[in-house]
């Protein structure tokens, strides 16, 4: 299972660090320099760039995205989504996708996530996982903030072959995501949450109540992120 973290803008230098970029669409456009640094990475590294809903609790407009996609040329494009709201995500999917069509010419090789937004219903889960595969869309992101039992939706589905985990609030989910063949990537913050609380991570380690990672924090204790971004990158490899 490969591996990304969402870094700092004061600790973008290490994100060679993980297998791949994680990029988020909304950071792109609040801090330009964010922007600047992903532009200039190397074009060999698989890249996935994030709508920023989770951020936003919706997805940046599709103008912006675009935009900002064209400038990256990312591996994957995480489809426009809606913060626990399935039927606005069903919206924001169809206005995303006839725009998509238009310039899909110009990402040739991109391919395109859809975000399992299911509001703690398993059967809208499947029911989403069935309206991307209709649509052809290769990758299913299925976020924790989506309220259903994670490991139980992406055991049901081994046709959905290449799944992507948004987010891991809790370190002892790794054991179990590591064992299905179909989930390729994960993306989490946590190895810096648990810094700033001054912590070593372990599996037992969890996201706390109030605990955030934002673009302008700084890590004092470099060496302490150091080793939580390597131990985190052993539990996923």
């Amino acid at each position: 299972m490969k591996c990304s973290v969402e870094l700092p803008i004061a600790h973008l230098d290490l994100y060679d660090q993980f297998d791949y970029d994680f990029v988020i669409a909304s950071t792109c456009v609040s801090h330009p320099e964010y922007f600047e640094f992903y532009k200039n990475v190397p074009k060999d590294r698989f890249m996935i760039l994030d709508n920023g809903a989770f951020e936003l609790g919706e997805s940046i407009s599709d103008y912006d995205y675009l935009k900002i996609a064209k400038a990256l040329q990312p591996n994957v494009v995480v489809i426009p989504d809606v913060l626990r709201n399935p039927r606005k995500t069903l919206d924001r999917f169809r206005s995303f996708m006839s725009v998509w069509v238009t310039n899909s010419l110009i990402f040739p090789t991109t391919q395109l996530m859809g975000v399992i937004q299911a509001n703690g219903s398993m059967d809208v889960a499947h029911t989403l996982g069935a309206f991307y595969e209709a649509h052809d869309i290769p990758w299913i992101g299925v976020p924790y903030v989506s309220d259903v039992d994670r490991i139980a939706l992406i055991k049901s589905h081994p046709e959905w072959e290449n799944v992507h985990i948004l987010g891991l609030p809790v370190a002892s989910d790794i054991l179990t995501l590591c064992t299905l063949p179909n989930v390729k990537t994960i993306d989490s913050s946590l190895p810096v949450k648990v810094t700033k609380r001054g912590e070593e991570i372990n599996l037992t380690s969890q996201a706390g109540i109030g605990d955030g990672v934002y673009p302008d924090d700084v890590i004092e204790n470099v060496y302490l992120l150091r080793y939580n971004l390597k131990r985190f990158f052993r539990y996923c490899n």
